[in-house]
């Protein structure tokens, strides 16, 4: 049934249950050798305030990236652009999941809001500061930290 990937650590299955049960979404990604790989995202919302923090869990890819599109839409369209990503559990990043990130920033700022990213692990703060996100994005260690930056002056648009 399931075994350990000895080249990544993920858990090869047959089946995949894509159902959004618990707000997890499951994917099936295929991996070229018949074999499916699944991959799973969830965003967890809590407020600080007028803050909102997102703590992202998983995989963010191009099968994933449209639930983390949805999240910040919703709270901009909400009008809460104050937002914080805790990315302390956020275990792979592609560039569709970059993506949703830069596509929010300047409307985010226009509304006088900011994005900013805190909680990284080591391999996915390498992929940010490898395409330059630490000079566009607040990338600091904790969300007590993060909520300090908004106290700062605001980044340019």
């Amino acid at each position: 049934m399931t075994s350990p990937s000895p080249s990544f650590g993920w858990t090869r299955i047959s089946a995949v249950d894509t159902s959004s049960s618990n707000g997890r979404f499951i994917r099936a990604v295929h991996t070229g050798d018949n074999d499916s790989v699944a991959t799973s995202f969830t965003v967890q919302r809590s407020t600080s305030g007028d803050i909102t923090i997102l703590a992202l869990n998983g995989f963010l890819d191009a099968h994933t990236a449209p639930e983390f599109e949805k999240v910040i839409q919703e709270e901009f369209d909400a009008g809460r652009v104050r937002l914080i990503a805790e990315c302390g559990e956020l275990t792979y990043i592609s560039s569709a999941g970059l993506g949703v990130f830069m596509s929010f920033i300047e409307d985010i700022r226009a509304a006088g809001g900011d994005l900013k990213i805190c909680n990284l692990t080591p391999k996915v703060a390498q992929v940010f500061e490898i395409l330059g996100f630490n000079s566009i994005f607040d990338m600091v260690p904790t969300v007590a930290d993060a909520e300090t930056c908004f106290a700062g002056p605001a980044r340019e648009v």
